[in-house]
């Protein structure tokens, strides 16, 4: 039996972390991640809405100042060998994490 390759899922978003300045655009820094995955990705897709959806933009500041009106966005990936639910760190997640001493 023939073995089936993985895949890798490369997830974007804008750097929440960088602040520019006001020579920068607004929006062009981005963060990358990638994901190894077993088996073939099949489809995937985003699972609810975003906290900016649900919530609206607060004063224009984006997921920022909404991140704790929502829950975290997430994607879940069908693969030829299973489905895989992937969930977005957020920076008030990564704060509630050091506060319990993780």
């Amino acid at each position: 039996q023939e073995k089936e390759a993985n895949s890798t899922v490369f997830l974007a978003n804008r750097d929440l972390t960088h602040m520019g300045h006001e020579y920068s655009q607004r929006g062009l820094r981005e963060a990358v991640a990638s994901v190894e995955v077993e088996g073939r990705v099949l489809a995937l897709g985003e699972v609810g809405q975003s906290a900016e959806g649900a919530c609206g933009r607060v004063g224009g500041s984006g997921e920022l100042t909404s991140q704790h009106l929502a829950p975290p966005r997430s994607l879940v990936v069908v693969t030829s060998t299973g489905v895989l639910h992937l969930k977005k760190i957020r920076p008030v997640d990564v704060l509630q994490k050091l506060l319990e001493g993780g």
